[in-house]
């Protein structure tokens, strides 16, 4: 994994504890990976990124406080930022962790906090040098890069109701 750097957290706050999920899911977002892993299909493509926008997911902290738990919200005061990876091709991608309890339980505490899926992508979107999002799964070694365009997709469906259909 790379050394972790800053995007600028544009949205939403961060949280030490998972949250329910907004959307009922039939497979974890774990597993959609994997699965896309193995074998590219337009509409598990269109499951992950609908999973995503109603789930919890690991993330990096850049700049967190020692001793801070729950609920931190980034102000300009007191900015924070999220990790990010270029995944070997020189795209900075904000670095997420599917399924916060079961990857921790998997491969230990590779992230400090834990936002939702939605705000994650918000803030990917809003960052001009960032090509997306670089999700990894808590099944095994398999990561999955969402870019921009699918981010905005994305969030295009959920603003006019459609991400749970």
């Amino acid at each position: 994994m790379a050394s972790p750097r800053g995007l600028f957290l544009a949205f939403g706050a961060i949280g030490s504890h998972s949250v329910m999920n907004h959307i009922a899911h039939t497979s974890s977002l774990s597993e959609l990976i994997a699965q896309l892993n193995r074998e590219w299909q337009d509409a598990l493509f269109r499951d992950l990124l609908r999973t995503f926008l109603g789930s919890q997911l690991g993330i990096i902290v850049v700049n967190k406080p020692a001793g801070v738990a729950g609920k931190i919200v980034s102000t300009k005061s007191q900015p924070f930022t999220l990790g990010s990876t270029t995944h070997g091709d020189a795209k900075s991608r904000v670095l997420a962790f599917a399924d916060p309890q079961a990857f921790r339980a998997r491969f230990g505490e590779k992230f400090n906090g834990e936002m939702s899926g939605i705000d994650i992508f918000k803030t990917a979107e809003a960052n001009s040098g960032c090509a997306g999002v670089l999700v990894n799964g808590a099944l095994g070694l398999h990561s999955f890069a969402i870019d921009q365009a699918a981010i905005r997709w994305a969030l295009a469906q959920q603003s006019v109701g459609l991400a749970s259909n």
